[in-house]
């Protein structure tokens, strides 16, 4: 009405990722479908430069919606380091859920039909042999039940599910962890990085990423060389990446630095708001 700018920060492509995940799905959901694409597509116009946080985000948003290039940019999103390095105080979670001596890989946050968890659970199965090995999830979501239930079908002992933390307990979270686990379902179509790599990086860890394969989380991975990254179907892989992350103990320091020195010189909050078209 008064002639401000409007800059439209896109995370993530909806309803499109509804729709690959098949919430909105069959003949009954095509009114909801419709609807959502016309709010999409109307905000997309009346927005004065759109961003998204990766280059494949932003070339699916004009290949697949019609934004005119010159009107959307991609700028990665912004980590606090200071938040996860030098901490004040002692909180340990190993101790708190008694698992010393354990190579934790940790998953912390929503579990959604986004996050495809029960890939999870797949790979957890095929390490079982290794007792030193276990899968620390923390958070909670609609799929918590699902994959509470999963564990006790199969009697899965080396995956621990616990509740959410505070935002501010979540960098001594990662600090007790050894990997810091990243996950998209395979269903997934879009590029979309989840933000679980930022707090990750920041703290100087290993990560392991599980993703779609059109997840620009593939070339974040490389770029930073802060870990490994495994398209989301391949169990068989997965598996083999996370008994190579163990044998390899002594490596994991060295890509943890490398996604850290990567974060400060790409993902810091100066770096970031350079970026954007003031």
């Amino acid at each position: 009405k008064f002639g401000a700018k409007f800059i439209l920060l896109l995370e993530d492509i909806f309803p499109q990722n509804a729709i690959d995940l098949n919430i909105l799905k069959g003949w009954k959901h095509k009114p909801v479908v419709k609807f959502f694409e016309w709010i999409e597509k109307k905000v997309y116009k009346k927005a004065d430069i759109i961003t998204f946080h990766s280059e494949g985000g932003r070339k699916f948003l004009i290949d697949n919606k019609g934004i005119p290039s010159e009107k959307i940019v991609a700028i990665p999103n912004w980590v606090d380091i200071s938040s996860y390095q030098n901490l004040p105080g002692q909180i340990s979670f190993r101790d708190k859920w008694s698992l010393q001596g354990k190579f934790i890989l940790v998953f912390a946050g929503i579990m959604g039909p986004a996050q495809g968890m029960e890939f999870i659970v797949e790979v957890a199965k095929k390490v079982s042999d290794m007792k030193d090995i276990v899968f620390l999830l923390v958070g909670d979501g609609m799929e918590k039940g699902k994959i509470e239930s999963l564990v006790e079908k199969y009697n899965i002992k080396n995956i621990f599910i616990k509740s959410f933390i505070s935002k501010e307990e979540y960098p001594y979270l990662v600090k007790d962890s050894d990997v810091g686990l990243v996950c998209l379902s395979a269903h997934n179509k879009t590029p979309f990085i989840p933000g679980k790599f930022l707090g990750y990086m920041a703290s100087g860890k290993a990560v392991l990423a599980f993703l779609n394969k059109e997840s620009d989380g593939f070339k974040l991975v490389k770029e930073s060389r802060s870990g490994y990254a495994v398209v989301s179907s391949d169990v068989s892989q997965a598996a083999e990446v996370v008994k190579k992350m163990y044998s390899e103990r002594e490596k994991l320091r060295e890509m943890g630095q490398n996604g850290l020195i990567y974060t400060k010189d790409h993902l810091s909050l100066e770096v970031v708001l350079d970026k954007f078209p003031l």
